[in-house]
């Protein structure tokens, strides 16, 4: 039993290691269609001929488009070396070590680069303005994109995308280790989930709401004596709050990892597994949204129905201590013969 545990336990380290490595040193690639543009991949080149619809980000290590090639949309490329030969009908942001702009190359916006070399070739159309961000700075171009930006009150992409990385495996985590410690309220809560999930949305966005609003007339007393003598209480209330928000991540996450094995042939996997890979896909799922100020109220949308839906289900199942919805009385007995 214990040998079957410990080979379930390094199965769990090795997929979480594939996944890391895959997300943060870009081992594999994924397509544009699946991550709405984003891409992830050592070497990428969109060859002469392809299209691509909508905007693009591109992070690797050597990334190019060749002539002839278009995307329809900006793109923004982070990489070691970027060639950019093709059209470009939007803007086009590039932070690299070495740029080159080929003559064929047309960008109907803006062409905003930072990069320690770059080489623009006569003949090259750029319909906007000709932006380079990093000539009047003596940081090299990784240098400036790793910084906290605080020059201009917002951190780089670079932060972001590791916080991003960070929390969404935070989220991983404490999915796994709530299988382990509490397997059977985790369990009811997800049922409650699937089955209920309207009356778990609505009980955890009322609670959401009267939390908001009872800590919106605590700030506006705060002038009074009372309610400071209140703090300790109100403080540990928001602590409770947000370990049952916790665990409400962790319950949700248990359904979609299965699901998400299933899909690529693994479900056979333990329930440990299943609440660790799902918790890292919900929270990329819901923070990669965070990584473009543009796109950041779609982020925090999902994190507020995620978060609803899985509070729902703790104050429904009462922390998991009992089933919901209730079972009728005769549930499960087989007929008399």
């Amino acid at each position: 039993m214990f040998g079957r545990e410990r080979s379930r336990a390094r199965g769990l380290i090795r997929l979480s290691l594939l996944l890391v490595v895959g997300l943060l040193l870009a081992s594999c690639s994924f397509e544009s269609d699946q991550l709405g543009g984003f891409r992830f991949s050592d070497n990428y080149r969109l060859r002469s001929g392809e299209r691509l619809e909508g905007d693009q980000v591109w992070v690797g290590s050597q990334l190019a488009f060749d002539a002839d090639s278009a995307v329809n949309g900006s793109v923004t490329m982070i990489a070691d070396e970027v060639t950019a030969g093709g059209l470009v009908r939007g803007d086009l942001t590039v932070i690299a070590s070495g740029f080159t702009l080929d003559s064929t190359a047309r960008i109907t916006g803006d062409l905003t680069y930072c990069t320690d070399r770059s080489h623009i070739h006569e003949g090259a159309t750029v319909g906007g303005a000709l932006k380079d961000e990093c000539a009047d700075d003596g940081r090299s171009a990784l240098d400036r994109l790793a910084g906290t930006g605080a020059d201009r009150w917002q951190p780089s992409f670079l932060v972001r995308l590791a916080g991003t990385l960070g929390r969404a495996l935070f989220l991983g985590g404490v999915a796994a280790l709530g299988m382990i410690l509490f397997p059977v309220a985790l369990r009811r809560m997800s049922t409650s989930m699937r089955s209920a999930p309207a009356a778990s949305a609505g009980i955890g966005c009322l609670t959401l709401v009267a939390a908001v609003g009872v800590s919106v007339v605590y700030a506006l007393s705060l002038i009074l004596v009372i309610p400071l003598l209140a703090l300790p209480l109100f403080l540990l209330a928001w602590l409770v709050l947000g370990l049952a928000l916790l665990v409400g991540w962790a319950a949700f996450a248990h359904p979609v990892g299965g699901w998400l094995l299933r899909r690529v042939g693994l479900a056979d996997q333990p329930p440990m597994v299943q609440a660790a890979v799902g918790g890292l896909l919900l929270g990329l799922a819901v923070m990669i949204w965070d990584l473009f100020w543009i796109t950041s109220w779609l982020g925090t949308l999902a994190a507020m129905l995620v978060s609803a839906i899985g509070l729902g289900a703790v104050i429904l199942t009462r922390l998991g201590t009992r089933s919901y919805p209730h079972a009728a009385p005769h549930e499960g007995l087989a007929p008399r013969a």
